[in-house]
C-alpha cells in the first residue's frame, strides 16, 4: 500500500505578506489617479503664476531702469530741434517711441519788459507719450527754452545809449 505523504508547503517570513501585496496591488485605482492629476495640477498652476510674476517685476524693473536714460537721451534730441518751427514729432529710441508736442507757455513778445529786444525767447511746455511696440508705458511733461533771433528787430541808429 502506498501512502500519501502529507505535504506541507513552509512559508518563510515575509512571503504571506508578499502574496497578499500581490494581490491587492494591480495598479492605480480610478480614485488615486484623479488625487494624483489634482494635486499636479495646483502644482502646474502656482509654479505658472510664480513664473508670470516674475516676467512682470522683470519687465517692469527693465523698465524702472531705462526710463531716466530714455528721458536723457530725449532732451538731448530735443535740444537740437528747432521749436521755432517744429512744434510736435516722434522719436523712436531703442524699442521705445516717444511721441512728443510743444506748446507755448511764455513768450518774451508778450513781456512787458523785454531785457533781450533782439531776441525772442519762448518757455515751451513739452508733452510726451513714451510707448514700447503699441503698448502705452507712460507720459510727462517737461519744459524747454529756446530762443532765435527777432526777425522784427530794427538796431537802434544811434547806438547804445
Amino acid at each position: 500500500m502506498t501512502t500519501k505523504s502529507h505535504q506541507h508547503k513552509t512559508m518563510y517570513f515575509g512571503q504571506r505578506e508578499a502574496l497578499q501585496i500581490g494581490y491587492h496591488s494591480q495598479g492605480l485605482t480610478l480614485v488615486e489617479a484623479l488625487v494624483a492629476l489634482v494635486i499636479l495640477s495646483a502644482t502646474f498652476t502656482a509654479t505658472w503664476g510664480w513664473f508670470n510674476t516674475a516676467v512682470r517685476n522683470t519687465t517692469s524693473i527693465e523698465r524702472a531702469v531705462r526710463l531716466p536714460t530714455l528721458f536723457d537721451e530725449f532732451v538731448e534730441h530735443l535740444r537740437l530741434v528747432n521749436l521755432k518751427s517744429t512744434r510736435s514729432g516722434t522719436v523712436e529710441i531703442d524699442d521705445y517711441t516717444l511721441v512728443w508736442q510743444a506748446n507755448e507757455n511764455r513768450v518774451s513778445t508778450q513781456e512787458y519788459y523785454r531785457r533781450q529786444p533782439q531776441w525772442i525767447v519762448t518757455l515751451f511746455d513739452i508733452n510726451v507719450e513714451v510707448k514700447q511696440g503699441q503698448q502705452f508705458v507712460t507720459q510727462f511733461t517737461t519744459q524747454q527754452l529756446a530762443q532765435w533771433r527777432d526777425p522784427n528787430y530794427v538796431e537802434n541808429p544811434f547806438g547804445a545809449f
